[in-house]
């Protein structure tokens, strides 16, 4: 098992449509922001001004996935469940998989701050209890974070398992044949990580994807698009316990893809 960082985003949104297609609740339906609802790491939500954004569970949706924003994720998983999140998996077949905590939480425990006592609080406060407490790492004490992150069970899966899933998604063997094909145009649309997967394919490849990066993992996982009818090839590449440049590791990642793409489409 490998950390998932940000690619457990893709479980989140198949329970989202799971329970969206159980009438739970609908894409349309509205959502007030509020500060504490604005959350560490990446994304555009936590630059705004709350109270006074509403957004619908499908713009978080596409927040979640387009550009990777942790704050709409939070959102979205507190709403559906990581328990339903892990047991939906289950209930298709796919093993391996561990949804456990909410963007800000996992940061949190790769930086040392108790959730339980700062998870809840504004941005604002966050960054004044981490300059209270020092933020700076030295290298020594950064490599101990990292190894300590990819040695949590937590929020991990085996890449095959991932590949499992995003080939369900492919099939449409789960939820329904709409909502499988949503997921995958949204994915298509994914703007993060383009050094990555895509990072080395001809120009205009066609990849349904999503990435993820903290804490010396930097992953990336999804679907090709062959040109001349040569199908499709999911591939997930993830990475752990790495010390050096993020860019370091997707230039491997691109040549991981681009040699098997090549490797699928001319045999």
């Amino acid at each position: 098992p490998f950390p998932m960082a940000s690619t457990f985003k893709v479980p989140v949104l198949v329970e989202v449509l799971s329970q969206v297609k159980e009438g739970r609740f609908a894409l349309d339906d509205e959502v007030r922001i509020q500060k504490t609802d604005q959350h560490m790491g990446s994304g555009m939500l936590s630059s705004l001004t709350a109270p006074g954004i509403v957004l619908s569970v499908r713009n978080l949706v596409n927040l979640m996935m387009l550009i990777s924003d942790n704050s709409a994720t939070d959102m979205l998983l507190a709403k559906v469940g990581a328990d339903k999140v892990n047991a939906r998996l289950r209930s298709f077949g796919i093993d391996g998989i561990s949804v456990d905590r909410p963007c800000q939480e996992l940061i949190m425990d790769y930086l040392g701050m108790d959730y339980a006592k700062f998870g809840h609080l504004s941005l604002d406060e966050i960054s004044a209890a981490r300059r209270a407490g020092g933020a700076r790492w030295t290298p020594e004490e950064e490599k101990k974070a990292i190894l300590a992150f990819s040695a949590d069970p937590r929020d991990q899966a085996t890449p095959k398992a991932m590949t499992a899933l995003l080939v369900k998604i492919f099939r449409k063997e789960i939820i329904d044949p709409d909502s499988c094909e949503l997921i995958i145009d949204i994915m298509l649309e994914c703007q993060t990580g383009g050094g990555r997967i895509k990072g080395e394919l001809p120009p205009g490849t066609a990849v349904a994807h999503k990435t993820g990066t903290i804490a010396g993992t930097v992953d990336d996982c999804g679907i090709i698009y062959l040109p001349d009818g040569q199908g499709h090839l999911v591939l997930t590449v993830w990475t752990k316990n790495f010390m050096g440049d993020t860019a370091d590791v997707e230039a491997i990642i691109a040549k991981i893809a681009r040699f098997a793409y090549d490797y699928f489409y001319f045999t």
